[in-house]
């Protein structure tokens, strides 16, 4: 009997897709390597941080590939699944020890260091880790979502839909970075560290309302509740600019700008399709139900002649 926590069920149908959640995870690791140089090298600025999560984004997704086909050979050759998180497990563990062998070959000596390398590997390691062999199907990233648990398919859905997904998924990224690379100089380190959980809490959740959209009155306040924050902070950001022009507040100014109007176009896209649907919807149910009265007196005309 099937089991939906079971690994690689997706492969009776789509044979590749551990290699497109490996390279993803691949993509993952690389945001986390560059995070630990930040961490790592003071001097690292956004900038620097960028170009080495551009330059590390090829070899981890090839790298990633290769061990999600490593991970799929046992169930290729042996047909047997083990549940989620006895995969998560026995490959964090397995990555972990191979860091921690090659950090004692490559002479390190410091405990700290140690430490350091070998936990960057396993965090590095843990999304293939969970993607490969799961029921993540990376195309999802490029199709509309459901709409209150329902699947749907639009064109023009998904080109509302795009923009604010991938605007929230990639300044989550970026936000990651800058908080590696401004952490060690920031005076207020707490302060500092709540205002970036609140900045990626709103990313995270606005990234799963792309996927997952609740019905439209619940969608409507939710993107009032995390919108006026934005847009708060957008008009601060002006009068910021206003009295002492520089680069801090345009920057701010034209991100909140664009997460406004992303949302925007998302909210039309999912309100009107949504409209659509559930006209089409009801046409569909009076042509079934105009179906299936007239076959019923097709069947009962023949069972009289």
């Amino acid at each position: 009997m099937r089991t939906k926590h079971f690994s690689f069920q997706l492969e009776e149908t789509f044979p590749v897709t551990f290699l497109a959640q490996g390279a993803l995870g691949g993509m993952l690791a690389a945001v986390v390597y560059t995070a630990a140089m930040c961490l790592w090298n003071e001097d690292f600025k956004l900038i620097d941080a960028l170009f080495i999560c551009a330059f590390l984004s090829f070899p981890t997704t090839v790298a990633g590939a290769i061990k999600s086909i490593i991970m799929w050979a046992p169930y290729g050759l042996t047909k047997v699944r083990v549940r989620a998180i006895t995969r998560v497990v026995v490959t964090c563990t397995i990555t972990g020890l191979l860091a921690l062998n090659a950090a004692l070959l490559a002479g390190y000596e410091r405990q700290e260091d140690l430490a350091a390398w070998t936990l960057t590997c396993l965090l590095a390691g843990v999304p293939t880790a969970m993607l490969v062999g799961s029921r993540v199907k990376p195309w999802n990233l490029f199709i509309y979502g459901t709409i209150a648990g329902v699947r749907r398919r639009s064109v023009w859905g998904t080109l509302g839909t795009l923009p604010l997904r991938f605007l929230s998924l990639l300044t989550l990224a970026v936000s990651c970075l800058y908080f590696a690379c401004s952490i060690l100089e920031q005076t207020d380190p707490i302060s500092f560290t709540l205002a970036s959980l609140a900045v990626a809490t709103y990313l995270l959740f606005t990234a799963y309302l792309t996927f997952r959209s609740p019905r439209k009155l619940i969608l409507c306040i939710a993107a009032l509740v995390a919108n006026i924050p934005v847009g708060l902070l957008g008009y601060l950001a002006y009068q910021a600019y206003s009295y002492r022009p520089n680069d801090g507040p345009i920057f701010i100014m034209t991100l909140c700008a664009l997460f406004v109007t992303a949302w925007a176009g998302f909210l039309a896209a999912r309100l009107l399709h949504s409209n659509i649907l559930s006209n089409t919807s009801l046409i569909q149910i009076e042509q079934r139900d105009h179906d299936c009265l007239g076959s019923r007196f097709v069947e009962w005309q023949q069972r009289v002649a």
